[in-house]
């Protein structure tokens, strides 16, 4: 009997660029090696290509080391993920690695650490709209509860009062909705704005996994 060969550990790269904030993390089979978050980009169609490579060069790990690209596909802002997208795809074209897109709001929830309550991330999606879906832990896992969708902030309150658990609220477009947020009787804890970020790390382990 042959005895079987190791399987080579795979290098994830991950990138967020949904909103005005920037993220790029490396991960390696679901443990992060390095992570980079800017929440003061703003063009990132100028700067993203070069932040990778300063990124990677810190790491001391080179592009055809890169056996994964990931990146958020959405919700967010159209030009953010359309940079993220594009870039992302160019970068595995000239590797030849394959590509994992994952939801910016499921990436989000992940800045919650496991605890009792239903996880809101809130996404500020203009024209008095935001981006949200519902998750919470289950067994130490992310649960998706619902789909991913953009309802009218006037609407916002009826959607989270059907909760079937306490809420966890964070995100962008907490700020935008406080008008509404005042009379959900529902919310446990709104997080801290250092919490409203997508981190990549959390794009890598939603790939990886």
């Amino acid at each position: 009997m042959c005895a079987s060969l190791p399987i080579e550990a795979v290098k994830i790269l991950a990138i967020d660029t949904s909103s005005g904030s920037e993220s790029v993390a490396l991960l390696e089979d679901g443990r992060l090696l390095g992570e980079w978050l800017s929440t003061d980009v703003g063009l990132h169609s100028r700067y993203l290509v070069g932040n990778v490579k300063r990124f990677l060069e810190s790491q001391r790990v080179g592009l055809k080391e890169i056996g994964l690209f990931t990146v958020t596909t959405g919700p967010g802002s159209f030009t953010g993920l359309r940079v993220g997208i594009s870039t992302v795809k160019g970068l595995s074209w000239v590797v030849g690695s394959p590509v994992a897109g994952v939801s910016t709001l499921e990436a989000l929830a992940m800045n919650v650490s496991p605890m009792e309550g239903v996880i809101c991330p809130l996404i500020d999606a203009k024209q008095k709209e935001v981006y949200t879906a519902l998750f919470r832990y289950r067994g130490g896992e992310l649960e998706r509860l619902t789909e991913d969708r953009n309802i009218k902030i006037e609407r916002l309150a009826e959607f989270l009062e059907d909760s079937p658990e306490e809420l966890i609220l964070l995100g962008d477009g907490i700020k935008v909705s406080e008008g509404v947020l005042t009379g959900v009787n529902s919310i446990k804890l709104i997080m801290p704005e250092r919490f409203w970020y997508v981190r990549a790390q959390n794009v890598g382990l939603i790939a990886w996994k």
